[in-house]
């Protein structure tokens, strides 16, 4: 038998997924067969933790169910991308500006609306601050200090 020869036989494997926010991991063992890719071997832990666990696993990225519910953010590039995939916040999308040093316009941040609806009073949350949920739905944004 050569080694890229497959017996689809199944045996337990031991797949961890980890959040990308916290560092948490949550490890299973599944079942799978030596023709089970790599890509597909995560996808079967991170359904699992969808379904069971309560954790949002999209292409942005794995979030815990603490983390999936966190009531503050800092906005980084990768956070931005995490909440906007994620749906962590429902009624926003990427904020665009004009890089300083590029001149070319980029994602710096989120718009982030009143819950109730995409119309009335936005926030913006550019890259550096960090926007809090508020007991009435709404995030407010405290904007990160400026050194110069």
């Amino acid at each position: 038998m050569d080694i890229t020869d497959t017996t689809e036989e199944q045996y337990p494997a031991a797949i961890g997924v980890y959040c990308d926010r916290c560092g948490t991991e949550e490890r299973n063992d599944f079942i799978v067969t030596d023709s089970t890719t790599r890509e597909q071997r995560f996808e079967i832990a991170r359904a699992h933790l969808r379904e069971t666990a309560g954790w949002s696993c999209t292409e942005a990225g794995d979030l815990c169910p603490n983390c999936r519910t966190a009531d503050t953010w800092t906005i980084t590039p990768d956070s931005t991308r995490l909440i906007w995939d994620a749906d962590i916040v429902a009624h926003c999308k990427p904020h665009y500006g004009t890089n300083p040093d590029t001149g070319l316009i980029e994602v710096d941040g989120l718009t982030i609306w009143p819950a109730s609806s995409t119309t009335g009073e936005r926030v913006v949350a550019r890259f550096g601050d960090t926007i809090t949920l508020q007991a009435d739905g709404r995030y407010t944004v405290h904007h990160a200090t400026v050194e110069g």
